[in-house]
């Protein structure tokens, strides 16, 4: 067992690094993850200090003024997390992220209704539906109550994400429904079950970022938008997603726990 810990880390800095190609700064808010972040998901703000692979966010990155360089600082964007059981913390705030169309720690590929609620919420456009009333409800985009649609739209995202957090479809989202709608056609289970769909090319442009602390050790994946990366940076799979799993799994304890506050 021993031998075995003394070989994998070195494992994974060899093939992690470069895989690497964004480095991301936690930024702002009292508790360090962001002006809106709230319970244990999004909104989170990420600073990036070279977005030279994707483009100005907020200009060609498709990122309204509302989503962007809400910190104050740099070049920062919101973002969602959409995997549990790992972790990021605003005390080791200093990141590196490659982009990819899946989580690595959960494996999960980037759903349709996922993708397409985050470009609407990145462009500044998302509305939900409220099947209760038949009526619009539009994200708070002001400073106001932004903390409650932040919230609803975590959850959306984390049932949308193979019921991450042990989220359950629930129609009574309005994101959640406004989703099956857009996928489905109609809000309902079954627009739902389409829109928890592989997103494969139909992603909106939008990508998931793995993690990365600076122990090359795998922490919470995040989603960002771009209407400019280069497919081409896509990082191929090569069978690390499954390494990492066996690691996981086989190394560690299961932690539950979205954010790690110490």
């Amino acid at each position: 067992m021993k031998r075995l810990f003394s070989i994998v880390p070195l494992s994974l800095i060899l093939v992690g690094p470069s895989a690497f190609a964004i480095n991301l700064t936690l930024q702002g808010g009292p508790n360090g993850y962001g002006p809106y972040q709230t319970g244990v998901g999004g909104e989170f703000t990420f600073q990036i200090s070279d977005p030279t692979l994707l483009g100005t966010i907020g200009g060609a990155g498709g990122y309204a003024t509302t989503t962007a360089n809400q910190a104050g600082l740099g070049v920062s964007f919101q973002t969602f997390c959409v995997e549990g059981g790992e972790n990021i913390d605003s005390k080791t705030p200093n990141y590196t992220a490659s982009l990819n169309n899946h989580s690595v720690y959960s494996n999960v590929q980037l759903t349709k209704g996922a993708a397409w609620l985050y470009s609407q919420f990145a462009q500044g456009t998302l509305m939900g539906y409220n099947v209760n009333t038949h009526s619009a409800v539009g994200y708070n985009y002001s400073s106001g109550n932004r903390l409650t649609s932040a919230g609803l739209l975590q959850n959306a995202i984390w049932a949308l994400m193979g019921h991450q957090e042990g989220m359950a479809f629930d129609l009574s989202n309005p994101f959640e429904a406004a989703a099956a709608m857009a996928i489905g056609g109609a809000y309902t289970l079954a627009g739902l079950n389409l829109a928890n769909a592989d997103a494969g090319t139909d992603n909106y442009g939008v990508y998931v970022l793995n993690v990365w602390d600076n122990n090359n050790k795998a922490a919470q994946d995040q989603l960002i938008y771009s209407t400019v990366v280069n497919p081409n940076s896509i990082v191929p799979d090569g069978g690390i997603t499954a390494m990492m799993l066996g690691v996981a799994f086989t190394g560690t304890a299961f932690i539950s726990r979205r954010l790690r506050r110490q």
